[in-house]
């Protein structure tokens, strides 16, 4: 199976902080309001870092076409 994007490991999202027990319910698996809202911040900031590599490329390959249709015009 592939994935369109990266995938999201919640264990090392909370590594990160100094009480990580405190971003899970009391269960211990499922995240807690907190860690809820917190992994769903880190995944927007993923899709917003994806979102911008891709206009990067889409900017890149508008130039490159842009200079292309410049030197054909100039064949012609």
């Amino acid at each position: 199976m592939q994935f369109a994007g990266p995938l999201v490991d919640i264990a090392s999202i909370a590594a990160r902080y100094e009480k990580p027990e405190d971003l899970y319910a009391a269960d211990g698996v499922h995240p807690s309001k907190a860690g809820s809202l917190l992994i769903a911040n880190h995944i927007a900031s993923l899709a917003g870092e994806l979102l911008s590599s891709r206009r990067d490329a889409v900017s890149s390959l508008s130039r490159w076409a842009s200079r292309v249709f410049v030197i054909v015009v100039k064949m012609l």
